[in-house]
């Protein structure tokens, strides 16, 4: 029994624009493909990086490199059974974000960095069978994000919004705004997920969904509301009671509606992104669990004045606790 134990680590984001809401609606989640008991603690450390960029060049410009944005989230989180079914969870991103932009005809470098917005999540497994060859996990978690980031940028990109309609003219060439470089939204949000596993012999599967319900935040700004969904297959290459390797593919997805300032809908800011992805996953015992893994944009719908998503890659260690 104890070489099928392991947990499968799972980095749910969202790179939609020109809010990128990776940074500010996915949360760190894991499917735990091991019964819970009461007393565990799992704590940990994710880290994804995801490269933004454009080909659009105003005119002028035509050699320069491009606007391009690189966020880069650690997480830090705790999760605590309060039973066999009942667990809860605290994340809390620290965030990294390069750029390179136009704005005002000018070429402007420069970076923003500090806590993002924390979450809270309570976690219930109604459905969860163990046996020798083959197990079986249905979990469903909902939480609260809270607003621990800095939302400053927001007033730059709401000011800019007002005064390009007072003027009867467009914002400026800059494809970085505020609201990609904002660490916090300013507004309590609504987090709605599931997760599943299930593992026969040597071969598994894996997915889950989440919705974020959005609120208006600081600057009267509000982040379009977004779904994020990931599924695909996975292979044992070692199984082992000491230690188990996984490969796995994931296909996932994302869509969020348009932002809103003051109330107005901004025009061309949903997203439609779907991934297809590769992933790594090693288990040491039964309390050392650590993922890798790359994704990589197939399908990309997003207006042409927005950087968009190359690629991701997403990173994890997991250490469980037991009291």
């Amino acid at each position: 029994m104890m070489k099928y134990i392991g947990i499968l680590v799972l980095a749910l984001v969202i790179q939609v624009l020109p809010l990128h809401a990776c940074d500010l609606c996915s949360v760190y989640n894991f499917v735990e493909a091991s019964s819970g008991s009461k007393g565990n603690l799992n704590t940990g450390v994710s880290y994804r990086v995801t490269h933004y960029a454009s080909n659009v060049r105003p005119d002028g410009f035509e050699k320069f490199p491009g606007q391009h944005l690189d966020s880069n989230i650690w997480q830090l989180y705790g999760n605590y059974s309060l039973s066999e079914q009942l667990s809860a969870q605290v994340n809390l991103p620290l965030i990294y974000k390069d750029y390179r932009r136009l704005r005002d005809g000018r070429v402007e470098n420069g970076s923003e960095s500090g806590i993002g917005d924390a979450s809270f999540l309570l976690r219930y497994a109604p459905f969860q069978r163990f046996e020798d060859d083959s197990a079986s996990r249905l979990e469903f978690f909902t939480g609260v994000k809270l607003p621990t980031g800095d939302s400053d940028p927001l007033k730059v990109e709401r000011d800019q919004y007002v005064t390009a309609l007072m003027r009867h003219s467009s914002i400026d060439g800059s494809l970085v705004g505020g609201d990609d470089l904002a660490l916090g939204s300013g507004s309590y949000d609504f987090l709605f997920g599931t997760n599943g596993f299930h593992q026969m012999g040597r071969m598994y599967f894996q997915g889950s969904l989440q919705y974020s319900l959005r609120q208006e935040g600081d600057y009267d700004y509000e982040y379009g509301d977004d779904f994020q969904w990931e599924i695909g297959p996975g292979y044992y290459l070692i199984l082992e009671d000491e230690q188990t390797l996984s490969a796995r593919i994931r296909f996932s997805g994302e869509y969020k509606k348009e932002d809103s300032i003051v109330g107005i809908e901004l025009a061309g800011s949903d997203e439609y992104t779907n991934y297809l992805g590769f992933e790594l996953n090693y288990s040491h015992g039964s309390n050392w669990f650590a993922n890798l893994g790359i994704d990589l944009p197939v399908v990309t719908e997003s207006a042409e004045e927005q950087v968009v998503p190359r690629y991701r890659m997403l990173a994890s260690v997991v250490r469980k606790i037991r009291f």
